[in-house]
């Protein structure tokens, strides 16, 4: 599997982990010393704040609607996909700009920030 692949795949397990509302498994697919900056505009720093997103009782389920760009180098990558949700009649969605970095363990995102509706 080439490099934009494993990219694409960690895009797709980032958003099953969300929709699981699994915080483990969701903070698990960044560094450890992660950035995430939300929707509503407020930044978390550190993999122990990221997997707090989704102590929530009722996190909203997204979907990608399309993965917009992929852009892999040796050790770094670039991503940016666009999502959607639609919970009682009300639709959101947005676009999540991403850096990843490959790990000892596989790819990880090292900054997410989602400029999506909140």
């Amino acid at each position: 599997m080439n490099a934009g692949d494993r990219i694409r795949e960690l895009i797709v397990d980032l958003v099953a982990a969300w929709n699981s509302g699994d915080g483990r498994a969701f903070g698990a697919l960044f560094t450890q010393e992660a950035e995430y900056v939300g929707a509503d505009g407020v930044v978390r720093r550190g993999r122990a704040a990221i997997e707090n997103l989704l102590a929530a009782p009722e996190q909203q389920r997204v979907c990608i609607e399309e993965i917009v760009s992929i852009d892999p180098r040796t050790d770094s990558a670039k991503a940016a996909f666009r999502w959607a949700s639609q919970t009682r009649g009300h639709a959101r969605g947005g676009l999540v700009h991403c850096v990843m970095v490959r790990q000892e363990e596989g790819w990880r995102v090292d900054v997410l920030h989602n400029t999506g509706s909140a």
